[in-house]
Order: C-alpha cells, then structure tokens, then sequence
C-alpha cells in the first residue's frame, strides 16, 4: 500500500510539471527509492516498517500538496516552457565575479594556508591523518570549523554564479576550482563537496547538456570521493564496515527518529524548529533554551545523531508537523523553481541551491536549520547577481564578439529546459 502511494505521487507529480527537473517530483522519487532501499534492509533495525512508513508517507504527501498549492497559482505558461535568461543580467553576473575574482581567490588561498598550519600542528603525514584537522576544528563546540564551513558555502554560490555567466572555459576559473577542491578535501567537508557539485549537475541536466548516463557517471564519482574521505576519516575500513556506513548515511536516520524520539517533547514550541529565530531573539535581549546542534546518538541498533529533515517537526509538532512543514517547504520551493522558469537568473541560482537540502532531507533538516546560511546565500546570488558592482560604462569581453555571443548562447543556464 505504502509503496503504491509513493508510486503514485510520482506519476501524479510527473503528469503535473510534465518535467523530470521539478523539485517536488525528485522529491517524490527520492523518498519513493529511499523506501525502497529501507524496505529491504529493515531487518537491520529495531523498529516495525509499518511506523516508518507512516511518517515517510505523510510528509512526502505534505511536500506533494504543497507544490500543487503553488502551481494553483502559476502561470500555465511557466509550466508549459521556460524563458532564457536576459543577455544583460548573464553580462553583469559576469562582470560581477570577474571584479571580486582575486578576493575570493585570495580567501580560499588563506583558508587553504590556515588548514595547513592546523595539519603541520598535529604533524598530520599522509592523507590518512587528514581527518585529524576536522577533529581538532570541531573542538570548543565547532566555532573555528563552521568558520570555515561557511566560508566554503559562499565560495559554492559564487562558483555557480561564475559558472551560470561565464561565456567559454579561462585558465583562471579552473585555478580556483583547483585550489577549492584541494580546500574542500582538507576540510574533509562531505556536505560541502555534494552542496557544490548538485547544483552544478542539476544546471547541466535543466540545460540538457549532459545525458543521464554522464549523470550516472557522476553520482559513482562522487560516492567513490565520498568513500574515499570515510577511508581517510576511519584510517582505513573493510568492506562490512563501508556497509554500515553506508545504511548510516542514508536510511539510518529515519529508524533512529522513530526509536529515539517517540517520547521526546519540547521545552518551548518550536524548541528544534525555530532554533535560529530563537538564536536572534536572544541577541536582543530574550532568553529561550537553544537545543545543540547534533543530538545524541541512537542505537537502531546501527548508531545515528541525525534523524532525517523529519526530526525537528516530529519532536516540536507530533504528526501533525510532519505533514504541515514539507507542505509549507513545497509550496516556496515550487515558487522559486517557476520563477527560475521565467527567465530570473537569482532564482536560477536558488533553485539550483535549492537541490542541496533535497537530497539532504534523508539525512538532516536544512530548511529551518538553515535559515541564517539561506540569508547568506541569498545575499550572495543577489549582489552577485542583480548588484551592479561592476559599472564601468565598456562592453565587457562576455559579448565583445560574436564567438562570445555564440558561446553565451550555449552556456548552461542561458535556456532552460523546455521538457
């Protein structure tokens, strides 16, 4: 029944947006493959399907609900076709980045320095010991980690930027791309890695300029980089232990929600939801309890401290949240998504950001959680984006010519997809 219903909002979903590229469409399928994959390792955990599924149906019709709310009141034309974006924003986004270039170049190289002093303090000798600079980063509650954490985010959203506008390949852009990559692996950042690379492939997908086979390709490339820094993080690990890691990473987090949180209750409303409303208010002189980041670890009995995007709303609200908050988070996604199909590059930015928290929802809540960093993202693709920074009156070499005009015209992002 359960596996119907998931189905079943697919095809809805699909019929709906008549596009593969619809964030409430790959939510459907994301959940409809996380239920699947769940179903046929259950045995690992202490818990009945019949309770997980309950919640994973629930907010995965909320989300469903919440995008048809939105496509109510949308303009047909939006969902039949996609309008490109305007030659003059891709122009000024362009110029934009080139004018901040050596500044974001000269604060990655920095961070990069920064990591490597941490490295050569704990005589870190190989790749192997590199986890040991994300363990000491972490120490006196994270403070110097997320520093950087936020540092390699902005630097993402600037990369997409940078790739939206820029007319052909240059020397300089694979440099930083280089030393970012090189930051991001030091870092040890998971979340970091995948927060740059999904938008990057959603653009190429949205643009048709990749098959899903490269798609494919990519998705292996990037669970092998992922393997990779769990070998580095545990020092080496057989293949039963990449195993478990692996049900960790993916389907653990709703079992350990379901056994670790049934009886758990909220010192205020809102107590895990409203973290960071909370974390503003008390600047300002209130004084409500903020929950820690990471909670304790459950054992399902494989271990987790992360309970899907399903955990503040469950803990905060019961059922109840688990419907009403993914019909809520459905509805500003869809907004976004069908802004971004009328041509507005911000937009294209965010719904390609906006790919991020999705996949991240069977891991952990990056809505809510977020609301501080999704301030700062925006901030970022808006003065990147519509800011005119750059205003000296001369024609940029973006459309000197009329091979940069012709390559304009094939860059990922200029159309949009018209499935």
């Amino acid at each position: 029944m359960v596996l119907a219903i998931l189905i079943a909002l697919v095809i809805l979903n699909k019929v709906l947006y008549k596009s593969y590229l619809n964030p409430i469409f790959l939510q459907s399928v994301l959940w409809l493959v996380y239920y699947w994959f769940l179903q046929s390792n259950i045995d690992e955990y202490d818990v009945y399907m019949r309770d997980v599924a309950t919640l994973i149906v629930l907010q995965s019709i909320g989300f469903s609900i919440g995008g048809f709310v939105c496509l109510l009141f949308t303009r047909s034309s939006y969902i039949k076709t996609s309008q490109p974006a305007p030659i003059a924003d891709l122009e000024q986004a362009y110029n934009n980045v080139n004018l901040l270039y050596p500044y974001v170049f000269a604060i990655i190289g920095a961070c990069l320095f920064g990591l490597l002093r941490e490295g050569a303090s704990l005589s870190i000798s190989g790749l192997s010991d590199i986890a040991a600079i994300r363990e000491n980063l972490i120490e006196d509650q994270g403070q110097k980690y997320g520093l950087y954490g936020i540092i390699q985010f902005l630097v993402c959203v600037y990369f997409l930027v940078y790739f939206v506008s820029k007319p052909k390949n240059e020397l300089k852009y694979w440099l930083l791309l280089f030393v970012f990559f090189v930051f991001t692996l030091v870092l040890n950042s998971k979340g970091g890695f995948l927060f740059f690379v999904a938008p990057l492939i959603y653009g190429l997908v949205w643009e048709k300029k990749v098959s899903p086979l490269y798609v494919l390709y990519g998705s292996i490339f990037i669970t092998g980089l992922f393997v990779l820094i769990t070998l580095m993080r545990f020092n080496g690990a057989d293949s039963e232990f990449l195993y478990y890691i692996l049900l960790v990473y993916t389907i653990t987090s709703v079992p350990a929600l379901v056994i670790g949180n049934k009886a758990a209750s909220s010192p205020i409303i809102g107590y895990y939801t409203l973290r960071i409303p909370h974390l503003w208010l008390n600047k300002i002189g209130f004084s409500f309890a903020i929950p820690p980041v990471l909670a304790e670890f459950t054992a399902t009995p494989l271990g987790a401290n992360t309970y899907s995007y399903m955990k503040p709303y469950f803990i905060d609200f019961g059922i109840v949240g688990v419907f009403v908050f993914p019909l809520l988070l459905g509805i500003v996604t869809n907004f976004i998504y069908f802004k971004a199909r009328s041509g507005r590059l911000p937009y294209i930015i965010l719904t390609s950001l906006m790919i991020y928290p999705l996949i991240m929802q069977i891991f952990d809540e990056h809505y809510f959680l977020w609301m501080s960093n999704w301030a700062y993202f925006t901030i970022v693709t808006l003065l990147l984006t519509v800011v005119k920074i750059y205003k000296k009156e001369v024609k940029s070499d973006l459309v000197s010519n009329v091979d940069d005009k012709q390559s304009l015209l094939q860059n990922p992002f200029f159309k949009t997809e018209n499935s």
